[in-house]
């Protein structure tokens, strides 16, 4: 085991375990053990923990938690955070599909399959000018895989209406998917959607069912269907 490294500047050269705590905490041979800091660099791997703001590996044997992570490749490890970029044996989506908030929408994901980034547009043309039609949002889902053709894709997404008043909306769907052929697949299932916006200033799309908590907080009840291109 090598001795701490506490610093605002961490560096070492060679192969690291042990800990590493400061701004910025650099290994360039393997790291085994924790990185704490606020820009974590593992150049060729680690097999640890890395928590910090951006995390940036080769391989990763262990977890990413951040911000931002990066990793060349996943052995056995999860990156978790607000966006995951993994360039061998990651996860990325293109999906459109009907929703109760719009007709129209657009998402990219990006992770991995366990733990995924969704980036969300939606356009709604019945809305009463151009930017009471745009609602953008971002989430997280994960895909739990029950064979090569059927699995489950529990989402929840976080949108916000770019309008003069004040329109958010939280959707929970929990997904059932099946892949059509290989990087085509087809999902639907239930929505459950919480309004919070001005009073009477909400624009959904359409509804199946519908309860008013007060004049500034609703749940509407539908279904999303949507095509996704993954690869």
């Amino acid at each position: 085991h090598s001795l701490p490294q506490i610093g605002f500047v961490n560096w070492n050269q060679n192969n690291f375990s042990g800990l590493q705590l400061g701004f910025i905490n650099t290994v360039v041979g393997n790291m085994d053990g924790l990185q704490i800091g606020f820009v974590n660099t593992a150049v060729n791997g680690i097999g640890g923990v890395q928590l910090s703001f951006i995390n940036i590996t080769k391989h990763l044997n262990g977890v990413q938690l951040g911000f931002i992570n990066y990793v060349d490749s996943i052995e056995q490890g999860i990156p978790v955070g607000f966006l995951s970029i993994v360039r061998k044996g990651g996860y990325q989506a293109v999906e459109s599909g009907v929703s109760v908030l719009s007709p129209f929408n657009i998402s990219l994901k990006i992770g991995i399959e366990q733990s995924y980034t969704s980036f969300v547009v939606s356009y709604n043309p019945f809305g009463d000018s151009v930017r009471k039609q745009i609602i953008l949002g971002t989430g997280v889902g994960t895909i739990i895989r029950l064979n090569e053709k059927f699995f489950i894709n529990p989402e929840i997404i976080s949108h916000n209406a770019i309008s003069e008043s004040f329109q958010y909306y939280l959707d929970f769907v929990p997904y059932f998917g099946y892949t059509i052929i290989p990087n085509l697949s087809i999902v639907a299932g239930p929505s459950v959607v919480w309004a919070h916006t001005d009073k009477d200033t909400d624009r959904i799309f359409y509804t199946i069912g519908r309860c008013s908590i007060n004049d500034n907080n609703k749940l509407y009840f539908g279904a999303k269907v949507a095509v996704r291109f993954s690869w």
